[in-house]
């Protein structure tokens, strides 16, 4: 439903790409601006991971989450992607609860079985029968992919963590509803069960990715000049800040491209962070810039001497446009006509090349 002022209107009706009987889609939902996450926790196909097969019913209530994004302004919605646990199993009822915030999706399955505790732990064996699990998407571009298997820290038979979940930013929430242990406040004594179902809730604090190979283009300039920086699509909610000296020394802006003009050779220092909360990744990643002294023949400014200086000195100066006085703007200056004369490189040595010997 979408509002219009004070009038609420229906502006789309959602199914399942893979609609089946007794696959209770819509189960759980969650919305977060133009994205929509729903559950079927009774979905039975056999796929695992991010848009699998969902053709079979070989996994009965294995459970599945859709994800439907509409389009920017419009109103016309599609689905995104189609949602599996990485470790699929019958009666897992992934789906059960489902949560959505800035490009992370959170999907319950109460009645996984693994007996793993804690992040990505071991997710292989079913010796704790409806012990719950939860996992963490990520978007990148338009691609969602795993990030983490949630466990409770003190998994147990027939906790149930799972069956609720929440996420704000990078914080997420798992409700285990049988969970048994007789504590009270936060973090006491999770390892008794004389508290049969008083039940129990866990905070995770998602990490952010390292800014993994940041690029400069070009990685070689001439002092004084240009060069980018990026990181290949940080995330959604996440920016960069750039830093000189080291990881956190010296902020010398924020952006993705970022442009910096080093006098020197410069290794340049990568961080993520996200605009919600202002949570920083642990790591940087690192780029280096390598200035160098141009000649000043180099009419190109690509660091090198050769016959592309001659060719793009003539292509500029007979393209530029003329004004009165006949003089050329951003055409070539008097002293870069010597490079068509091969005049040696000024500082750079007698037997300095030159493009027109080239």
């Amino acid at each position: 439903f979408a509002r219009n002022a004070d009038n609420w209107a229906q502006q789309a009706y959602l199914k399942a790409s893979n609609t089946g009987a007794f696959d209770y889609f819509g189960i759980a939902v969650a919305v977060s601006d133009n994205t929509v996450i729903i559950g079927a926790y009774s979905e039975d196909s056999d796929g695992q991971g991010v848009n699998g097969n969902q053709s079979n019913d070989a996994a009965g209530d294995s459970g599945a989450a859709y994800v439907f994004v509409r389009s920017p302004g419009g109103s016309s919605w599609s689905q995104q992607a189609y949602l599996k646990a990485s470790n699929t199993g019958g009666a897992d009822s992934f789906g059960r609860s489902v949560a959505v915030s800035e490009g992370i999706i959170v999907v319950g399955a109460d009645s996984e079985d693994s007996t793993a505790t804690g992040v990505d732990g071991n997710q292989a064996d079913n010796s704790s029968l409806d012990a719950g699990a939860a996992y963490v998407f990520v978007l990148s571009g338009a691609t969602w992919s795993q990030q983490a298997y949630l466990k409770a820290s003190n998994t147990g038979v027939g906790d149930r963590f799972g069956y609720c979940v929440g996420i704000s930013s990078d914080t997420v929430m798992a409700g285990s509803f049988s969970e048994d242990s007789s504590a009270t406040g936060v973090n006491g004594n999770g390892a008794d069960n004389s508290a049969s179902n008083a039940g129990a809730a866990y905070v995770f604090l998602l990490p952010l990715p390292a800014s993994t190979n940041p690029l400069a283009s070009p990685a070689t300039v001439c002092s004084g000049d240009t060069a980018s920086l990026s990181v290949a699509d940080p995330g959604a909610g996440i920016v960069i800040d750039w830093f000189t000296g080291s990881c956190g020394g010296t902020l010398i802006g924020t952006g993705n491209p970022f442009n910096v003009n080093p006098a020197a050779s410069t290794t340049y220092f990568a961080r993520a962070r996200r605009t919600s909360n202002g949570n920083t990744s642990d790591t940087c990643a690192s780029v280096v810039v390598t200035a160098v002294t141009c000649c000043p023949l180099d009419y190109n400014r690509d660091t090198a001497l050769n016959l592309d200086d001659v060719s793009d000195f003539i292509t500029d100066f007979y393209t530029a446009p003329a004004i009165p006085g006949g003089l050329q703007p951003n055409a070539p200056t008097y002293s870069d006509t010597a490079i068509v004369f091969g005049v040696p490189c000024p500082g750079f040595g007698p037997d300095a090349p030159s493009p027109y010997a080239a």
